[in-house]
Formats: structure tokens, C-alpha cells, sequence
């Protein structure tokens, strides 16, 4: 079996995005190589819906770091309020996925946007 992380439990962490700016983070990891893994992460109005309201481009994956970001216009799409998030860590083989973990979960809470373009 690969050598995978072990995660017991999803981080909680909430963000706030401020609907219309850009959203960009990073997120640095100090206990195992994330060298060989892709991230993916989504927000949805509910943990149920089927369809995200945004979905994080995730990039960077160099010094153990990883940087989330949303556009000024992803971002303005979203309806003003609470919302949900998680990241999950993943590796695949063939297109299908061969090892999944959710590092990061929590609330979003979009605050509503008064200049618009």
C-alpha cells in the first residue's frame, strides 16, 4: 500500500470573502510531503447540494504550500451570507481516485458587495 497521509480529522477553519474582491490563502503543511498529491475544494450553499456555488483553483504545491483562489468575479456570484467549504487532498491513477482525505472544512460567510463595476 503507497504511502499515504494519515488524517483523522478535517481541520475546522472559517473564511470570510468579501463578495466581488479576490480571494487568495495559503495553507502550509508540516507533517508529510504534499509534493505528490492534487487539491480540489468547492463551497455550496449546503453540505447537500449537488452543485458548488464557487470552486477553488488550487495551485502551488512547492515548500509544502498550497495557495486557494477565487476571481473578483467568482467571488461576486456568491449570494451574501453563510455558506460551506472544504479542501480535500487526493492522488489518482487512470482518472480515477485512488486515495482521498478532507484536510479542511468549515463555514464561509460572504459579506455583500456595495460598488459594483
Amino acid at each position: 500500500m503507497p504511502d499515504y497521509p494519515q488524517i483523522d480529522r478535517a481541520g475546522k477553519w472559517d473564511i470570510f470573502i468579501q463578495q466581488g474582491s479576490t480571494y487568495m490563502r495559503s495553507l502550509s503543511f508540516q507533517d508529510f510531503d504534499i509534493s505528490e498529491f492534487s487539491f480540489r475544494g468547492q463551497i455550496k450553499k449546503a453540505h447537500t447540494d449537488r452543485k458548488p456555488l464557487a470552486t477553488f483553483d488550487i495551485s502551488g504545491v512547492s515548500n509544502n504550500e498550497i495557495s486557494l483562489y477565487l476571481s473578483s468575479q467568482e467571488s461576486a456570484n456568491l449570494v451574501p451570507g453563510n455558506l460551506v467549504f472544504d479542501i480535500e487532498i487526493f492522488q489518482q491513477e487512470n482518472n480515477i481516485d485512488t486515495f482521498v482525505a478532507r484536510i479542511i472544512e468549515g463555514k464561509v460567510r460572504v459579506t455583500p458587495e456595495v460598488t459594483k463595476k
